[in-house]
């Protein structure tokens, strides 16, 4: 390398790896990556760059300036720094900065995602997320008619990023009246634009307000509301619209439009500015009135009785109740309150206080069939569903009052489960070849909504925008709870919820990490998280664990030191019984060391590309050992075995008979259910998960084995077929002396069939390490098995990187069984919300 060469990576790298500000800190966030940035672009014209400029840089004050109007653009550079990008952080920022019109532009994710959710805002809503809030919502009223010691008829909407919360309070909007605020700040990256006028009232007039001030200006808020909506109805009734066009009239006029940066309506605008007029009015006179101060004060059912509380709440929601058609139904309307998390300044001690004022208020309207609903991006379940021990009012606490159960019914996989109801897109979808496996369109059909958004993006816009989603920010090695993102996105790990420690992790890995949120505690708010199987994700994460650092270490062995040292030390994490989380390790690394063409179109997934087996097994145990396996004869030439009703001879040679096997699996999933004892089932379960990119964690009382892998021995251009589908058995072992294989051949028959041959591997993970492997045939079905002895990378060469097989030793001790600790947690998932698709119809 030239001087000027090694110039370039020595004023690039000076502070690689120094600590990033706090994700809050957004200040410090800009002179980070402009101080990086102004380095890099010294540095472009040097010899040895990678990257050309072919215009004037821009200024320090140029770089600092795009950069505080895109936070987003912020955290994308300075993670690019942090890893060592360079050019790609330059070349991200440079083509963000040459664009000077006000349209979003491609250089940054979250601005590519405006423009697209606003292209999918009005898209068919899909899943049973409207009937199930529906039922809850008609089951708490019926609840609350009959038992009046309810808190509100208040309702938080909780789940983590990207599973359409907003989308479903505006699909809500449809069909039932909804007053709806966004609290999302000025030119904040979000969709839909925010109501900051609304915001900004709220903030810059509580700095130091007494409780009773506080609650006046909200309840000032919510009274000019309706204030406008029914000067918007008697509007409207001029027009002669009936009380069922109402409705729909209102949704239409308030919906998002196209713009470059404010995507609100006309309407919207006028509401949001009308309202914040209207309320600092009505503040004016609600803070002096005393029979308002004593509705403020009153501890128990507020006072309907006031001329004041008539005037300006009960009034004014009667009168719109008589302007919106006739049901049965509940609710009648719907307060909504998206981005809540917004309405309060974090830290200080008054950090919950406008939400615990908007709570109070909306007590006003406990008496009509109206519904609040709140949400945010990031959930904050400890702000909205804190549970009774740990809730802001001492009636819920004291047991005087109850809450209502948060909602979070929200489902994964909602495009597949559309396409699977649509016979015509079935077939196509079970007739895919398995190429197009890695395509865009076919793994954003898995996961959360928010993925199908970026259909018309290039695999590696998708892949950024999901790493940055996943870790909420950029990377840093110190950061416990991206690390943990990281790794259970791959290995399906769960965190163990026995101490407050976990509790948290739990639930900042909903709020920011993509983790979904399947149980909650109603007495201590605790809640039962899971990972979702999602290729999108699974894919950012193997392109983050593959980077290196400065000291040549993979981020996979940060991750994994601090999956032993943190996650396991501290009891946060199951690791199994039987060493299955190593092996998870092992297997999940060894498909990442395997080495991949480059060229690739731009809507295919470069990190999820099929392997060959044998591939997959050579970076799993080395050449000299993967020698030895394919040069073990497991067959005599004279066996011929009757398989699948024809003679088929056996190839004597495990490479020969799966020379054309190919994997793709990216992450692993977990099961709590048996494989099914029907060899028709389990070829369409090995399918899904072909379609799916998983391996497959078995159940504890599954005999035999404790893993899955499928393998596919078709041609991966041709339609795909059940009939080439095929897999690895893998059974762990942590014991000093020897195991064996258990399964006998009438016993995988049973489960497997008899049409393909299946490989069967022991990982012997407690014993000394031994080269010489152990092998063994068995016909009638085909299995080739493999006995492997040993730990570390002297058994498994993929270990062999820089400090990451000592740093994966602590995870082949001693293991507990998975426990739960603490109060019942009320429950809604099955296997199918987190990805398995058990079969129960033919694919074929």
């Amino acid at each position: 390398m030239s001087q000027s060469g090694a110039n370039w990576n020595l004023v690039l790298s000076s502070r690689t790896y120094c600590h990033l500000p706090d994700d809050d800190d957004d200040g410090q966030q800009v002179l980070y990556a402009a101080e990086r940035l102004q380095h890099a672009y010294r540095a472009v014209d040097l010899e040895g760059s990678p990257i050309s400029i072919k215009t004037a840089p821009p200024t320090g004050q140029d770089i600092r300036g795009a950069l505080r109007s895109n936070m987003t653009l912020v955290e994308l550079v300075a993670g690019y720094l942090t890893e060592g990008r360079y050019d790609t952080a330059i070349t991200y920022f440079h083509n963000h900065w040459l664009q000077k019109s006000d349209e979003p532009t491609t250089a940054s994710p979250e601005n590519d995602v405006s423009m697209n959710l606003f292209t999918h805002w009005s898209d068919s809503f899909y899943g049973r997320a409207i009937d199930a809030l529906s039922e809850l919502i008609e089951s708490n009223e019926a609840s609350a008619s009959i038992d009046a010691a309810h808190y509100s008829k208040y309702i938080p909407i909780i789940q983590s990023s990207g599973m359409g919360k907003s989308r479903l309070a505006a699909e809500v909007s449809r069909v039932v009246f909804s007053i709806t605020f966004t609290f999302r700040p000025k030119d904040a990256r979000g969709y839909p634009s925010g109501d900051y006028e609304i915001l900004e009232y709220l903030l810059e007039s509580t700095k130091a307000l007494s409780s009773i001030e506080r609650h006046t200006l909200i309840g000032a808020l919510l009274a000019g509301a309706l204030d406008f909506t029914n000067e918007w109805i008697q509007i409207k009734s001029r027009d002669s619209i009936a009380p069922e066009g109402l409705v729909k009239e209102w949704y239409n006029e308030m919906q998002p439009v196209r713009g470059s940066k404010d995507t609100r309506s006309k309407l919207r605008r006028i509401f949001c500015e009308e309202v914040v007029k209207r309320a600092k009015e009505i503040y004016a006179i609600l803070v002096k009135d005393v029979t308002w101060q004593a509705t403020v004060k009153q501890r128990n059912s507020p006072i309907y009785t006031s001329d004041i509380v008539r005037k300006y709440f009960l009034i004014p929601t009667e009168s719109l109740i008589a302007a919106l058609p006739a049901t049965t139904k509940s609710p009648i309307m719907f307060w909504v309150f998206d981005e809540a998390v917004n309405i309060d300044k974090p830290g200080g001690l008054d950090d919950s206080a406008n939400f615990i004022a908007l709570r109070r208020v909306l007590l006003l309207f406990s008496k009509y069939s109206i519904w609040s609903m709140f949400l945010s991006t990031n959930s904050k379940v400890g702000r909205f569903a804190a549970g009774q021990q740990a809730d802001t009012s001492d009636r819920v606490t004291a047991g005087e009052l109850r809450l209502f159960p948060p909602f979070f019914s929200f489902p994964v996989d909602v495009e597949w489960k559309r396409r699977m109801e649509d016979p015509g897109l079935r077939s196509i979808e079970f007739a895919k070849p398995m190429v197009e496996f890695e395509s865009v369109d076919h793994m954003t059909v898995y996961g959360r909504p928010l993925w199908r958004v970026y259909t018309n993006q290039s695999a590696s816009q998708l892949s950024d925008f999901a790493r940055y989603k996943l870790l909420c920010g950029s990377f840093a090695l110190t950061n416990v709870r991206q690390s943990f993102a990281l790794l259970a996105n791959r290995l399906a790990l769960d965190i163990i919820m026995n101490s407050p420690e976990a509790a948290t992790l739990a639930k900042e890995s909903v709020n920011c990490h993509l983790r979904l949120l399947v149980g909650w505690s109603y007495e201590t708010g605790a809640i039962s998280t899971t990972t979702p199987s999602e290729p999108v994700v699974a894919d950012a994460a193997i392109a983050a664990l593959m980077l290196q650092s400065l000291g040549g270490e993979l981020v996979w062995t940060h991750c994994i030191r601090t999956l032993a040292n943190e996650l396991l030390a501290r009891g946060l994490v199951a690791k199994g019984v039987r060493g299955e989380l190593y092996a998870r390790l092992v297997l999940v690394v060894a498909r990442d060391m395997v080495k991949r063409p480059t060229e690739l179109e731009a809507n295919y997934f470069q990190n999820s590309r099929a392997f060959k087996l044998g591939e997959f097994l050579q970076a799993l145990v080395g050449d000299s050992q993967f020698d030895q396996i394919t040069q073990h004869q497991f067959f005599k030439n004279e066996d011929r075995p009757r398989r699948g009703g024809s003679t088929i001879p056996v190839q004597p040679y495990l490479m020969e008979t799966f020379k054309n096997a190919r994997l793709n699996f990216s992450h692993f999933t977990f099961t709590n259910r048996k494989l099914p004892q029907e060899p028709k089932e389990i070829a369409s379960l090995l399918s899904n998960m072909l379609r799916q990119h998983q391996a497959l964690q078995l159940s504890e009382y599954q005999k035999y084995w404790d893993l899955l892998i499928p393998m596919y021995l078709g041609p991966p251009e041709q339609d795909f077929s059940m009939s080439w589908v095929s897999a690895i058995l893998i059974q762990v072992k942590n014991r000093k002396t020897r195991s064996q294989l258990s399964a006998k051949p009438h016993e995988i028959r049973e489960i497997f069939g008899n049409t393909q041959p299946l490989l069967q591997i022991l990982l012997d993970l407690g014993m000394d390490s031994n080269k010489s492997y152990e092998f063994r045939g068995q016909k009638n079905p085909d299995v080739y098995s493999i006995h492997i002895r040993g730990s570390g990378a002297e058994a498994f060469a993929c270990l062999n990187h820089l400090g990451m097989s000592e740093a994966a030793r602590p995870l082949i001790g001693e293991g507990e069984p998975l426990a739960y600790g603490g109060d019942s947690i009320r429950q809604e998932i099955d296997e199918e919300n987190i990805g398995i698709r058990w079969p129960r119809e033919e694919c074929e």
